[in-house]
């Protein structure tokens, strides 16, 4: 049903179908691997990534078996497409929305899966044309998930010619924390030196 919302509604209707899915998301930490980890060994049933192999019906970023309803995984709603698309939309609420579901995919515990997730759905080109195309606020929203791909020297080469000038401009015109995220994420592009003063 939100996805439903989300692909046809108003616009104050696709913000917060989109901050519903980022909040359904965050509670696959607690039905997944993050949630074993505050547990005892083998008292949850869980996978993690350094495994070999994971068997195939395991949820390739969360790394246990998720489902839509019982761990609201994104993945398993097949949600990402239509919040790669959501990135479009006019109203900068909806783009922030969409952009903190998608950070759900991101933290700590499985950043490069959800990152290698989301680009494969081609969400890494959308979030880099954010810099310049979106307000403050979802340039730092932008930016925070782009600091996490370009740790990746995959990703580095493959979009980083194209977000280096936006990245540049932010470092001078953009926020107090636009400046350090652009600034940390051209540090990983080795054109900042991690010792200048936007950090």
């Amino acid at each position: 049903m939100l996805l439903r919302l989300l692909r046809s509604g108003s616009h104050v209707t696709k913000c917060r179908a989109a901050i519903s899915l980022g909040q359904l998301s965050e509670s696959t930490l607690n039905t997944t691997c993050h949630s074993s980890k505050k547990k005892e060994r083998g008292s949850f049933w869980c996978f993690t990534h350094s495994s070999p192999q994971l068997p195939e019906d395991l949820c390739k970023v969360h790394g246990g078996t998720c489902s839509i309803e019982k761990s609201f995984c994104l993945l398993e709603a097949q949600a990402l497409p239509l919040l790669i698309k959501t990135l479009e939309e006019k109203e900068p609420a909806v783009v922030e929305a969409a952009l903190g579901a998608l950070a759900t995919l991101l933290y700590d515990e499985f950043w490069e899966q959800g990152a290698d997730a989301i680009a494969e759905e081609r969400g890494v080109g959308p979030i880099v044309r954010l810099l310049t195309t979106g307000t403050p606020r979802v340039q730092e929203s932008a930016l925070w998930i782009l600091e996490r791909f370009f740790r990746r020297n995959t990703f580095r080469e493959k979009y980083g010619n194209m977000a280096q000038m936006a990245l540049i401009s932010l470092t001078q015109d953009g926020t107090n924390k636009a400046r350090h995220y652009a600034a940390r994420i051209l540090a990983h592009l080795n054109i900042l030196q991690e010792q200048s003063s936007y950090f």
